[in-house]
């Protein structure tokens, strides 16, 4: 399919001035009247006028562009989707994606090392135990101590 840009043997980008002359030098090179009634000649003449007639107005132009581009993109979708229909499905495609790996830890803190160490726990245990008054187990006798640090009985 030529469109109007290759008619007139213009780029799209071209200027208004450029598309004038391009559009003067094709009509006088396919006017019918110099091809001694050639109906060819006389078709592609009133192609060069139809471009003309479109690419010399900004606002037919603007048109003819969005259009020419919304041609072009169902193309590249066309093209897109029957090679998609060719490609073959396999396995891998349909397994899920692996988790992405957790980022590593930048610092540690204090009670991070305590608590990895198991000593956090029994140090908030203990403390708690002895600050509100109740016995607490103390695992070196194997035995409960009271709110005053004293063994307790039973």
């Amino acid at each position: 399919m030529n469109n109007n840009y290759q008619i007139l043997g213009v780029a799209e980008n071209a200027t208004a001035d450029e598309i004038r002359s391009a559009y003067r030098a094709k009509a006088k090179e396919h006017h019918p009247d110099l091809h001694g009634g050639d109906p060819a000649a006389g078709d592609r003449f009133k192609r060069i006028n139809a471009a003309h007639d479109v690419l010399s107005d900004p606002t037919k132009r603007a048109q003819y562009d969005a259009s020419l581009r919304a041609a072009r993109m169902r193309e590249a979708v066309e093209k897109l989707r029957v090679a998609l229909a060719r490609t073959p499905v396999t396995p891998a495609f349909r397994q899920p994606a692996p988790a992405p790996p957790t980022p590593p830890r930048t610092s540690t803190s204090a009670g991070d090392v305590l608590f990895g160490l198991g000593l956090l726990s029994l140090a908030t245990w203990g403390v708690g135990a002895l600050a509100k008054g109740r016995s607490r187990y103390d695992p070196s006798v194997d035995r409960y101590r009271g709110p005053d640090g004293r063994f307790r009985s039973g």
